[in-house]
């Protein structure tokens, strides 16, 4: 719940930006697809997200998919 809680509070001001670390990790399944379909969203409306995970799903759900080994962009 801290972590929806912190998500909700980050989203209250309307940001342009969203910078997400890991947003779903601590996450059941359930909540984790609630959180990305927000964010997509949110995305749609016009926010920019900037957001970094390790679980694949969650990259399915992005656009734009960067790639980072030992801090360089291996691929797209």
């Amino acid at each position: 719940q801290l972590q929806r809680a912190c998500i909700c509070r980050a989203l209250i001001n309307h940001p342009q930006i969203l910078f997400a670390d890991e947003p779903t990790g601590a996450l059941n399944s359930k909540s984790s697809k609630e959180v990305m379909t927000e964010l997509n969203r949110l995305n749609k409306e016009g926010t920019t997200i900037l957001l970094i995970t390790h679980d694949v799903k969650v990259a399915a759900r992005t656009d734009k998919v960067l790639y980072l080994v030992d801090g360089n962009i291996e691929d797209e």
